[in-house]
Order: structure tokens, then C-alpha cells, then sequence
């Protein structure tokens, strides 16, 4: 990707998030978004060297695709948790598992490292060449069998929209 379509990527980003963000379409907010996220993008062009086009409509409707998929993984891991904490005896293993993430790009593992620090009962621990150690509250005997189980979804989706 060259550096200007790196740029407007990284700027477009920054500036929808600021808007987000902001939640207000007054003209200083819009002003000092367009500030912010020129910044923002200028100074994530040294530090994020594989930076994907997010512009690209295809990994948009991946991404959208995505939102549900990890809102559903989010509701069942709640559920989950809220059973155990209520539960009498507190039925926890807990264990860290080296769970395989075969992406390329770093920002990809690091999106579905996040997605599983994110999902309640799981923690990303460290990131190391193409695993992630995941500390789990209470794996089932699946995951300790073959531990790709814990991120098999994240991956399958985050592949679509990053790679």
C-alpha cells in the first residue's frame, strides 16, 4: 500500500472514531476531529508498518460481519462466568493454554488477542510468533485437548477483514 492511500486509511479510521467518539457534529468538533485524526494519522504511519486498507468495501462487510459474531461469543462467555461465580462449589481449572493463531500480520494477531481479552473468563497473556498464550478461568476438556478451540471463531473472521 502506497503512503498516501496508507495515510488516508489510517486518517479515515481516526476520524470516524473521533466522530464516534464525540457523538456531536457541531462544526469545532468536526474541526478538531479532522485535526486530531490528520495527526493520528501521521504519527501511525511510523508506528503501524502493515496497516490494512480499511477502505476496501470487502473488509468492511467482514468486519460488520464480525461485530455479531464476537457479540454472540461475549453473551455465551457472560453467561458462562455469571454460572460459575453463582455456582456453590466455584467449578474453576484454570490453566494457561498456547492457543495457534495463524495469521500474517501482527495487527491481525493482536486484533484476535484483544477479542479474546475481551470475551469474560479469558486473558491474553503474551504473543509470540504465531500463538497467543491464553490464561482461561475454566476450559473445557476440548480446549485442553486442542486449544486452537479457544480462538477458532476470532480467527476465522479477523482473517477475512485484516489479512
Amino acid at each position: 500500500m502506497s503512503k498516501g492511500m496508507k495515510f488516508l486509511n489510517l486518517f479515515v479510521l481516526a476520524y470516524l472514531v473521533w466522530l464516534m467518539l464525540t457523538s456531536s457534529l457541531a462544526p469545532q468538533e468536526l474541526v478538531a476531529g479532522l485535526i486530531v485524526a490528520a495527526l493520528a494519522a501521521f504519527i501511525g504511519m511510523a508506528s503501524i508498518p502493515d496497516f490494512p486498507n480499511v477502505l476496501n468495501p470487502v473488509h468492511v462487510l467482514w468486519f460488520l460481519v464480525y461485530v455479531p459474531v464476537f457479540l454472540w461469543e461475549l453473551i455465551k462467555a457472560n453467561v458462562h462466568m455469571a454460572y460459575l461465580v453463582l455456582h456453590p462449589r466455584l467449578p474453576i481449572k484454570p490453566a494457561i493454554l498456547k492457543v495457534p493463531v495463524p495469521l500474517k500480520r501482527p495487527l491481525s494477531k493482536v486484533a484476535v488477542a484483544n477479542s479474546i481479552t475481551l470475551t469474560p473468563g479469558t486473558l491474553s497473556v503474551d504473543v509470540r510468533d504465531d500463538s497467543v498464550y491464553v490464561h482461561c478461568v475454566d476450559p473445557s476438556e476440548k480446549e485442553l485437548d486442542n486449544p486452537a478451540l479457544v480462538a477458532e471463531t476470532f480467527v476465522k473472521h479477523v482473517r477475512r477483514f485484516s489479512e
